[in-house]
């Protein structure tokens, strides 16, 4: 028996335009497709999802921003570092990426069994 092999191409086109649209229902979708596994854990879902944006090749610093600084918000970080380019974007008046109208983040997730007071 032949194993399913996706095209490449295909894939991680359609894998980085569900990463950018910050859309779970989005993301969860293409996942299945593929037959990924998604995390039910919503802080592991959330910050896995805007880790993988981090790393997408063609991603200019303003959309790396918007992926990054929410990472930093939930206490954690981007696969890919960027920071020293960030802050010289920062500093020339650069600003993140405003979330797509698709996007249903929370603005913070909490890890499984955290309380929060």
């Amino acid at each position: 028996m032949k194993a399913y092999r996706p095209d490449i191409k295909k894939f991680v086109s359609e894998r980085n335009k569900a990463l950018r649209s910050l859309n779970k229902k989005k993301f969860t979708e293409h996942c299945r497709k593929y037959d990924v596994a998604v995390p039910e854990d919503n802080y592991i879902f959330w910050c896995g999802m805007h880790k993988a944006a981090t790393t997408i090749a063609d991603i200019d610093i303003a959309e790396w921003l918007l992926y990054a600084e929410w990472l930093k918000e939930q206490d954690s970080v981007p696969l890919c570092d960027r920071w020293e380019e960030a802050e010289k974007f920062i500093a020339q008046g650069g600003k993140a990426l405003e979330p797509p109208a698709t996007c249903d983040r929370p603005e913070r997730v909490y890890r499984d069994g955290t309380v929060c007071l």
